[in-house]
């Protein structure tokens, strides 16, 4: 019994250290989490449902925060520049980019002048190619030169739709702190087609915090 506990442990003990040594070697994936400043290129206020056309207050702040997570896959490995990654990025960032107490579109609609508070926001979606240059050591500057952009706006348009489509694209550097710990900055900018006929188009600058793997 006992050399069936030692041996055990002898593969497991031999499987951790092949895994670790792997590890070591350098981390290909990462999960991040991000928060930040976010400025909207146009304000939306005086829409039917951002302040209903501005009747009391108009709801037409353009920058407020951002709160973002993202995956990071490696797919590539290139002698670009000493050594360059190609990496798979998806990315999501809820943005607040206005709140005010306006009057209340559905009441407006029923001849009453109810108030509430109104939150401009927005959630992206983004799909991107990104290149990380690893020939400065824990050093990583990246870059995603377009990607695909998938647009939530809330309040909806005034034609009450809310969906759009973009490009996505993100500079910023990647700090290794230790093998499975990263800290990074970015500017991410996010250009709407605008098809639901409203401002789609936005900013982001953002620090955040990755777990490497």
């Amino acid at each position: 019994m006992k050399r069936k506990i030692v041996m055990v442990a002898a593969v497991f003990a031999a499987l951790m250290t092949t895994s670790l040594s792997s590890y070591a070697e350098g981390s290909k994936n990462q999960v991040f989490f991000r928060g930040g400043y976010s400025y909207l290129t146009n304000a939306r206020g005086t829409e039917v449902f951002t302040d209903t056309l501005g009747t009391t207050t108009v709801n037409n702040g353009k920058s407020g925060y951002s709160i973002g997570a993202g995956l990071r896959l490696g797919m590539h490995e290139m002698n670009w520049f000493e050594k360059t990654m190609l990496q798979g990025e998806v990315f999501l960032e809820y943005s607040n980019f206005s709140r005010k107490t306006v009057t209340q579109t559905t009441s407006a609609l029923l001849g009453g002048a109810a108030t509430s508070t109104v939150d401009v926001t927005q959630l992206n979606i983004a799909i991107s190619p990104q290149l990380k240059f690893e020939g400065l050591g824990r050093i990583k500057p990246f870059i995603a030169p377009v990607g695909m952009a998938f647009i939530v706006s809330s309040p909806p348009s005034d034609d009450s739709t809310y969906l759009d489509i973009g490009f996505h694209s993100a500079v910023g550097v990647d700090v290794e702190i230790v093998d499975w710990l990263s800290l990074g900055a970015d500017v991410r900018y996010t250009h709407g087609f605008q098809q639901h006929n409203t401002n789609s188009r936005n900013l982001s600058i953002g620090a955040y915090a990755g777990v490497n793997f």
